[in-house]
């Protein structure tokens, strides 16, 4: 593509280290480069970032537990977030969502680094507590949400219309997504793609992208998480 003298590359990075050099690359001949996905250190000037804000989110998860009409102050959450930074942000803005309440000790914070993390700390809850249900099971990944989902799943729950929750952000990975969860995925990446398509635009005619945050040279445009969706399971 750089040889065909393109004006742009929009790439959806899987490897951050393998695209180093090819961003570098792309930029150096002058090709808008545009990324989705989360800012990538040491990138060369001039690229665009499309990424999610995680703090944010955080918040906004935290207003959606908050909202449910079974939710109080009593209720038990256990929230999962990865290691890395995006998650500690995602974490930050859940607590910070929360602490308008008096929780004391109802939430429990697990770091995943790899999926056994989950099973550990729900092992753990089932040693102590024979199994009662946790009200809420929190987390942006639907990768983390579904390995919740098969642990209980693997200790005699099924799926219900109320109970132990679980909630997530993000496309559900199984083929059984929620009643209208559907309509708004679709709604959302309509309209997500529609503000990253101006913003491309924007970029090609010269400007530079509206409502962006700079960093090092580079540029990132934050865009809203996909719908969240909530699972039940009970015995």
């Amino acid at each position: 593509m750089i040889s065909w003298g393109v004006d742009a590359i929009i790439i959806v990075p899987s490897d951050e280290e393998a695209l180093a050099d090819a961003f570098r690359e792309i930029r150096s001949e002058g090709i808008d480069l545009f990324v989705i996905g989360d800012y990538i250190e040491n990138s060369p000037e001039g690229t665009v970032f499309f990424s999610n804000d995680y703090y944010v989110l955080g918040l906004s998860h935290a207003n959606w537990i908050r909202s449910g009409s079974d939710f109080n102050a009593d209720s038990v959450i256990y929230l999962y977030y990865a290691s890395d930074a995006n998650g500690q942000l995602y974490k930050q803005g859940v607590l910070d969502g929360l602490a308008v309440l008096d929780m004391p000790g109802a939430i429990t914070c697990v770091e995943v680094t790899g999926l056994q993390d989950i099973d550990h700390a729900l092992n753990d809850w089932f040693e102590e507590h024979g199994g009662e249900e946790v009200k809420e099971n929190v987390t942006y990944s639907s990768a983390f949400a579904e390995r919740v989902l098969q642990y209980y799943h693997a200790h005699g729950y099924s799926d219900a219309a109320s109970g132990t929750g679980i909630r997530a952000f993000s496309d559900p990975t199984d083929e059984d997504a929620p009643l209208g969860y559907d309509d708004e995925y679709a709604a959302y990446l309509s309209s997500v793609g529609q503000s990253i398509a101006d913003t491309i635009q924007t970029v090609l005619e010269g400007g530079e992208p509206e409502n962006a945050t700079e960093i090092n040279g580079c540029y990132v445009v934050y865009y809203d998480f996909v719908p969240g969706y909530i699972k039940y399971v009970s015995r």
